[in-house]
């Protein structure tokens, strides 16, 4: 029995990897560590640029990562945590790559991480109530209204969608860029994207992480839900959300490889982030196209020469 449940599951995944969408097809060759800044100078925008990175789902034991678990919703800035965790390497990595992600304006926020959608809606209300107070904050000192970008991995993306549901939300409050890493689709979370609050989604995905459509949607509802699976609806998460014209769904791949779960947290990945939204918003602009599929192409070996190249 045990046997056919496993066969079962991994057809299951396997139909998941399998679907097609219309997409528009691009390849990229990227240099790893590519000048990008240059580029962007003219893009820099004049009011603050802040950050807010949300976490996943804790699926570790080890303590280190532990640390920045809590049930207790906060908001840590960047600046205060040891150089040597990862989640303060991932932030340098993104900094270095692009003017628009300032090392000085970069939050985390910490929460439980725990598989449970009460959990991530609760989460969502403390992650809205700390944007509003640090856009306060900034206005007062800077007197201009900062520009606010969530990078979310995991369930983490699930954590902002529900900020939709938040009670009395101030209109003036924009989510100007939302980046959604590996994010489960799921039926009770996926037209959020449609939010006001939310002005440009980037979804990425791969159809090699299989982490991604794992999580049995409706299985582990919160109590005061009638219906613990929608009719219709596979158990499993989705890893597209529909087309909407604020939204771009991005299949991707590296070197001819999906991507795996991980891997999207990994410098490789983090480094070339901002060249695949500048590229993005410039196709968006061209073709009025929601769905894409990027082949990327890292050149490393054109980098190493050009660095060396600079120290002759």
């Amino acid at each position: 029995m045990k046997r056919f449940k496993r066969i079962g599951l991994g057809l299951l995944l396997l139909l998941a990897a399998c679907s097609k969408k219309d997409r528009i097809f691009k390849r990229l060759s990227i240099p790893f560590f590519g000048e990008s800044k240059k580029e962007e100078i003219q893009k820099k925008y004049f009011a603050p640029n802040i950050t807010i990175w949300v976490h996943g789902t804790s699926l570790w034991p080890f303590r280190i990562l532990k640390r920045y678990w809590t049930s207790s919703p906060t908001l840590i800035k960047v600046s205060s945590m040891k150089q040597n965790y990862y989640l303060r390497k991932i932030a340098e990595t993104l900094s270095a790559s692009s003017l628009n992600y300032p090392l000085e304006d970069f939050y985390f926020l910490r929460w439980s991480g725990k598989l449970s959608v009460s959990d991530r809606e609760e989460t969502a209300a403390h992650l809205y109530n700390a944007i509003k107070e640090l856009l306060e904050k900034y206005k007062d000192k800077y007197e201009t209204t900062p520009t606010i970008t969530l990078i979310t991995h995991s369930h983490g993306g699930n954590v902002v969608l529900n900020i939709s549901k938040v009670a009395d939300k101030d209109p003036d409050i924009k989510i100007n860029n939302l980046i959604l890493l590996a994010c489960p689709v799921q039926k009770h979370t996926r037209e959020f994207v449609n939010d006001g609050v939310f002005e440009n989604v980037y979804s990425f995905y791969s159809s090699l992480d299989f982490i991604q459509v794992l999580d049995p949607q409706g299985l582990h509802y919160h109590p005061s839900f009638k219906c613990r699976k929608p009719k219709g609806e596979s158990i499993l998460s989705g890893r597209s959300f529909p087309k909407h014209s604020k939204l771009c769904n991005v299949k991707i791949k590296i070197n001819g490889k999906g991507v795996w779960h991980t891997q999207f947290l990994s410098k490789e990945f983090v480094t070339i982030l901002p060249q695949l939204i500048n590229n993005l918003d410039r196709w968006r602009e061209e073709a009025k196209e929601s769905n894409y599929f990027i082949s990327v192409l890292l050149n490393k070996k054109s980098a190493k020469k050009s660095k060396s190249k600079q120290k002759l």
